[in-house]
């Protein structure tokens, strides 16, 4: 699960993520649903608070996800 939930936390689509990981769209859907179903989650926002809660994603997977980009020179 950990790909997955890495994945969403950087902003990818499920057909991203299926594509990504060699996964087919209905696997990706289902193995999220599954998981939010088990943890009793109802959105996927309260997913990625839960895996970096839990310890899913290291810090190094993380850092790049929410780090904000840098502002834009205009000159």
């Amino acid at each position: 699960m950990t790909p997955i939930v890495r994945l969403l936390i950087e902003g990818a689509q499920d057909r991203e993520i299926a594509d990504r990981l060699h996964l087919g769209l209905r696997t990706v859907e289902r193995r999220i649903s599954c998981t939010m179903t088990r943890y009793g989650l109802r959105n996927r926002f309260q997913l990625g608070a839960l895996a970096l809660h839990l310890g899913w994603l290291a810090g190094d997977d993380v850092a790049g996800a929410i780090t904000p980009p840098a502002p834009s020179r205009r000159g």
